[in-house]
Formats: C-alpha cells, sequence, structure tokens
C-alpha cells in the first residue's frame, strides 16, 4: 500500500506467494456450509420480495427521498398517482402543486423534528386530490444516512363527506332557527287575540247578561283556554326536542303545588259527578328545590288526563317519598307523585305508544277528546331532566295509576309538611261515606299523621259506632265523607254520642265548594264543622286538632278570576303609562286597570313613551308592549334608563312573548317585571300591588 499524491489510498498487486499463503490461512467451507448460505440468500431474496409486494399492493402512496430531496423509493401506488415510470421518478426531487391544505416545511434528515403530519391538495393525474401525509426520518442501514419516509392516503371522499355533512348540519340548524323563530312569532301572534278573547269575555261576564248569553261566554272562554293549552304544549314540546329547555332551582311547597293543581280542575271532575281526592304524607319536609312550574305542569298532565278518561268513580292523587337511591345525595329528596283513576284504562298493545309524541291510547277516545297527543311525552321528558320518569300500570277497564318518580333537593324547611297544635293520642275517627276514592285520600292523612283512623259506608256506620264503644275504643270524631243527608247524619252523630257518654263527638261534614245551601241545614241538625271538597290535608289535620272550624275554606275554593270590586273611595290611584298598539289588547288592559281605580295614559309605541315619561307629571308604573311601531319596548326601556330620572317608574313587560328567553331579555334590557299574555285580571292587580305599593300618587 502507498498513498499517491492528492492523498487516496491505492492498491498494490502482491506477489503470487503471499496470496497463496493467505489462500492456505481461509478455512475450508463444507457442502453444508454452502447449502446454509445458499439457504440465507433464498430466504432474504423471499423476505425482499415479500416486503416489495407488500408495498406494492399499498393504496396508499409510500416514497422516500434523501436529504436532498431526491425520490429513493417509490411504490406502484405512486407512479400510478401521477403517471410516472418508477425508474424516472427515482433521483428525482418530489415537489407536487399544492392547491390548498396546511403549510409546511419538509423535514430534514439531518436535524429538526423527525416526524409530522398534515392535510393538503395537491395536482395529480387524476386531478386534484386530497392527501393525508405522515412522515418520519429513518435509517438506511446499507447507506448508514438518514432519509425521509412518506405515507400519504388519499382522503378526497372522505373530505366531500365531511364538507356534505357539514353543510347538512349547517342547513339543520338553519332550519331549526327557522323554526324557533317561526314558533316564536306564532306564539305572539297567537297569543294576542287569544288575550283578548279571554279578556273581553271576562269583562262580558260582570256586565248585566241573560242566563243564555253566560252559557254562550262560557263556552267561548273554556275554548280560548283549551286552545291556549294545546299551544303550550306545541312549544314545549318544541323546546324540549330543540334541547332548549333549562330548569329553573326554586324554593316551594310541594303540598301547595299539588293542592293548586287539584282546587284548579276540581270543578272538571264536578261537571262529570266523579270524585277527586288528593293525600301527601305528612312526614315530608315543609319545602322544596326544583322547578315548581315544571312539576306542577307534570301534575296537571296526568290529573287532567285522569279525569278526562274517567266517566265513573274517581281519581286520586297521592304524594309520598320514595327509597333512594344508590349513590343518592343525602340533600335529595325522591317523591312519587301517583295518580290513580277508575276510568278506562289502557291494553298493553296501546302501552307501547303511549309516551311517544301525537299519539293517544285509541284513535277513538283522541276523536273524542281530543287534544295534542303530547302531553305524556313532554312530562315523561320533564321527569327524566329532573333525575327521575313516570311509569303507568293499568288494566281495560279497570282504571290507570300514573306514577310521577321525581328528585327533589330538601329546602331551608326540612320540619314536616304539617305538625298541628293538637293532642292525637286520644283521637280515634270513623270516616263515613259511600265514596272510596275520597275516604281514601282522608285515611292516608291521617294515619300519616299516625291517628287511629277507620272507613265504614253509611250502612255500616252504626254497627261499627257500637262495636268500637263496646271494645272501648270508641270513636270521638265523625267525618261524614259522602252525600250524607242532614238527617242521617244527626241520627248517627246520637249513636256516637250514646255509645261514647264519657268522650265529646266532634263531627265533621265534607261538602261540595258549590254546597253553601246545605250549611243551614247541617247547622239545624246540629253539625257545625265543615270542610270544602276537594280536602286538604292541612285543613283536615288542623280541624280534626279542634284548633279552629274550616268554614272559611269556602273563601278560598276554587272561584273564577278578577278582582273583587270596592267602594270608589277605597280604590287605589295609581297612574299607570300603557304603551301598548293592539286596540283590543289596550281597551281590555284599560279596563282592567279603571276597574281598579287606576288613571290610565295610553300611547301605541315606544318612542312616545319615552316622551311622556320626559314631559308628562310622574307614573307610577309603565306597562310596556315589546312589538311595536317606531320604537319597540325593549328599545323604549333603554332609552328610559338613559333618562337618569331620580325617580323613574318600574317597567314591567306586558306581552305575548311567552318564552323564558324573552323573559330574560326583558329583565336584561332594565325591566322589573314580566307578565304574559292572557293574563289574568288578578295577575295584574298583584304586578300593580308588587310595584306599586309604595309609590302611590293621585291623578
Amino acid at each position: 500500500m502507498s498513498d499517491n499524491l492528492n492523498g487516496s489510498r491505492l492498491r498494490v498487486p502482491q506477489p503470487w506467494s503471499v496470496r497463496r499463503l493467505r489462500a492456505k490461512a481461509m478455512p475450508r467451507l463444507h457442502h453444508a456450509d454452502i447449502e446454509k448460505l445458499v439457504d440465507i440468500r433464498w430466504s432474504i431474496s423471499e423476505s425482499e420480495a415479500r416486503y416489495r409486494d407488500l408495498l406494492e399492493s399499498q393504496q396508499d402512496l409510500i416514497f422516500r427521498r434523501d436529504s436532498e430531496g431526491a425520490l429513493t423509493f417509490v411504490n406502484a401506488a405512486f407512479c400510478q398517482t401521477f403517471n410516472i415510470e418508477s425508474t424516472a421518478a427515482l433521483g428525482s426531487v418530489f415537489a407536487p402543486a399544492v392547491s390548498a391544505g396546511d403549510t409546511i416545511e419538509q423535514l430534514d434528515p439531518e436535524d429538526g423534528p423527525r416526524s409530522q403530519r398534515y392535510a393538503q391538495e395537491i395536482e395529480t393525474a387524476l386531478g386534484r386530490r386530497w392527501f393525508d401525509f405522515e412522515e418520519h426520518v429513518v435509517t438506511d442501514v446499507r447507506a448508514h444516512t438518514a432519509e425521509t419516509q412518506v405515507v400519504a392516503r388519499d382522503i378526497t371522499d372522505r373530505r366531500k363527506q365531511e364538507s356534505e355533512l357539514a353543510e347538512a348540519r349547517d342547513l339543520a340548524e338553519a332550519a331549526n332557527r327557522a323554526k324557533s323563530r317561526f314558533l316564536a312569532a306564532m306564539s305572539h301572534e297567537i297569543r294576542t287575540p287569544m288575550n283578548g278573547i279571554l279578556g273581553m269575555s271576562g269583562l262580558m261576564k260582570e256586565t248585566p247578561i241573560t242566563g243564555e248569553q253566560r252559557t254562550y261566554i262560557s263556552a267561548i272562554d273554556q275554548s280560548a283556554r283549551t286552545l291556549l293549552a294545546l299551544i303550550d304544549e306545541i312549544l314545549d314540546f318544541s323546546k324540549i326536542e330543540a334541547g332548549k329547555l333549562v330548569l329553573e332551582r326554586r324554593q316551594f311547597s310541594l303540598e301547595d303545588c299539588v293542592q293548586s293543581v287539584v282546587e284548579l280542575l276540581a270543578p272538571r271532575a264536578t261537571e262529570k259527578r266523579i270524585e277527586l281526592a288528593w293525600a301527601i304524607d305528612p312526614a315530608l319536609p315543609a319545602t322544596v328545590i326544583a322547578d315548581d312550574v315544571r312539576v306542577r305542569q307534570i301534575i296537571t298532565n296526568l290529573v287532567g288526563n285522569a279525569i278526562k278518561f274517567t266517566h265513573d268513580g274517581g281519581v286520586l292523587v297521592r304524594v309520598a317519598s320514595a327509597p333512594p337511591l344508590d349513590g343518592q345525595s343525602s340533600d335529595t329528596l325522591r317523591c312519587l307523585i301517583s295518580v290513580s283513576d277508575t276510568g278506562i284504562g289502557i291494553g298493553a298493545e296501546k302501552m307501547r305508544t303511549l309516551f311517544a309524541e301525537f299519539e293517544q291510547g285509541d284513535v277513538t277516545m283522541h276523536r273524542r277528546h281530543g287534544g295534542t297527543g303530547l302531553g305524556l311525552a313532554i312530562s315523561r321528558r320533564l321527569a327524566r331532566a329532573m333525575s327521575g320518569d313516570i311509569t303507568v300500570a293499568s288494566e281495560p277497564n279497570r282504571g290507570s295509576v300514573f306514577t310521577a318518580n321525581i328528585a327533589f333537593e330538601v329546602g331551608a324547611d326540612v320540619s314536616p309538611i304539617r305538625a298541628p297544635n293538637g293532642d292525637y293520642d286520644a283521637h280515634h275517627v270513623l270516616i263515613i261515606g259511600d265514596g272510596i276514592l275520597e275516604c281514601e285520600a282522608i285515611r292516608l292523612c291521617l294515619e300519616g299523621a299516625h291517628i287511629p283512623t277507620e272507613v265504614a259506608t253509611v250502612i255500616e256506620a252504626g254497627r261499627t259506632l257500637r262495636g268500637a264503644a263496646a271494645a272501648t275504643v270508641p270513636f270521638n270524631t265523625l267525618i261524614f265523607a259522602g252525600m250524607t243527608s242532614p238527617e242521617v247524619a244527626a241520627s248517627l252523630c246520637d249513636v256516637a254520642r250514646n255509645a261514647n257518654q264519657s268522650q265529646r263527638v266532634r263531627p265533621i261534614v265534607v261538602v261540595d265548594a258549590g254546597g253553601r245551601a246545605l250549611i243551614e241545614a247541617y247547622r239545624n241538625a246540629g253539625l257545625d264543622n265543615y270542610l270544602v271538597r276537594p280536602v286538604r290535608p292541612t285543613s283536615l289535620l288542623r280541624e280534626c286538632a279542634n284548633t279552629g272550624s274550616c268554614v272559611t275554606e269556602f273563601e278560598s275554593a276554587p272561584v273564577a278570576p278578577g278582582p273583587k270590586p270596592t267602594p270608589a273611595h277605597e280604590k287605589p290611584k295609581y297612574r299607570v303609562l300603557l304603551v301598548e298598539d293592539n286596540d283590543i289588547n289596550a281597551l281590555l288592559a284599560r279596563r282592567m286597570l279603571e276597574k281598579t281605580g287606576c288613571h290610565v295614559t295610553h300611547v301605541r309605541d315606544g318612542r312616545v313613551a319615552v316622551d311622556t315619561v320626559i314631559d308628562a307629571p310622574r307614573y307610577d308604573i309603565v306597562l310596556m308592549d315589546l312589538h311595536m311601531p317606531v320604537m319597540d319596548g325593549i328599545e323604549a326601556t333603554r332609552a328610559i334608563h338613559a333618562l337618569r330620572l331620580a325617580n323613574r317608574p318600574p317597567i314591567v313587560a306586558l306581552t305575548a312573548n311567552a318564552f323564558a328567553e324573552d323573559r330574560a331579555r326583558c329583565l336584561a334590557a332594565g325591566m322589573d317585571d314580566y307578565l304574559a299574555k292572557p293574563f289574568e285580571p288578578s295577575e295584574l292587580s298583584g304586578i300593580l300591588v308588587r310595584w306599586c305599593a309604595q309609590r302611590v300618587t293621585q291623578p
């Protein structure tokens, strides 16, 4: 060996003797060793062929490039995509024309990041195609150099599908927004004339009219309220479907909630001559936390349906606590609100679709009773939104039991619902009546308060009274829950007194809300204590505890809403600015306000309202419509706030926009309160008292 002039090493021929010595030093290969080497060579060749076939069969583009960007390997998919032979591709630089996608820098095999992923649309022999590129720096073992290996997957079809899905989603969202706007507009447009119909019919009832005219007006009023209920159901269902239902958290009395529903629907039961009774477990806490409006809606739907499909017997509403679920918080109270009826019942085949939208148990029933078929569907969704559910058990011609299982939070007042002052230890109550459901409700309430109670029919009552006295456990309280005549009731009281001479016997009579004419007859028979049907559990326990008479309950029984007239000198003098562009609704509100003694100024748009507040004497309240020409109610409210008046009048929205978001929008704009149309005179009076009691001015 020797070095040449430029430093590279040159091979010098060696003599024959040296080559011979080296040959003698090399080991001689046996035949078996040669075979092993041949097998290894074939194995390597086979593995290389298999690897190449694997690469060539791939649909993805697979290629390598060196540090200069020149291609060192391409598979068949690459050649087909760019319509190029592999011999022509190798050694060339891969630099496709990029139409869209990510902007990247090629990996440097010698330095920098070792991998990257990106998507680009590039020009190919098949046109513009989208590819998902995944690059990694790898090492060529033979050449001992680093290269970049790239796998590119054609995602053109996937991108097209994603684009189509995105477009479909955008169209669906736009359609949903359009539907929401349509429903909001329809709600407003329908409620506006509905307010006029209901309000004017209410005012007409207060005028001198004949009995026939009163019947017609009642029919108009009932039809309008039915239509309004259908509209509310459709709007509620639409909000639930759109996922826009928001549950509020308010503290309220569950007992008052159930009571308000039962007393509201009691006239329907009375018209059909069926029983309507209710009972609540006295051990439940006095207050709970939930969305009381939605709870009331569930109970109203269940009780209303029960009355609708019951023609004989009656309806019983029961409220009791339920066992806690696994993992349930200690602050959670689970209640069962069950509604039992003796109605037509439901067959097994109809049960499967009972809670489906726009479904009713029977087409014939739908035609006979009407309705949207949304009440149960909405109620179940509301119950499930409150971590509960609604179940049903029913048989044809044997009635139904609907049970709402709802989770509440325990309110601030954790004391039991009722703990009236009275000694119950010495009480023994006999409920006398032929009304099975009403007697059952009274029994549940009394036994819930640990008062010994028994039930007997009118025929069985005498024998039961004498038998209890003979057993030294006489009855000292008699509750006449059926349609017992004063003479029969007085006779049974005499039997009880004769059998129980050592204790005073207290009779209590349950009468209808319209049964004032019977009071005198009962009084003449010696029965002075009364309860009004449907019996309130609180009143029942108070009467049994002898803490006061319930005859005054007549005053709070369901009656037609409306302000009670008062002498002119006693009427409050409120100055009201009424901002309303609908003439009929303006006339209605003006008459309602004037009947309570208010002095009303009416303007037709928000701009005039702002000017009136600036120029006119002080007002006690502003009743503001939302949709008006020139300037709407929201803009007018903001303009009045901007005046920075020292004694700004409260502004109350008086609008047919009945959604919760409408209320929120009004309050966010600076309005002080909100009253949705159609409204009752009592609701309007409540607004006046709430905001004007401290701002009384003389006109």
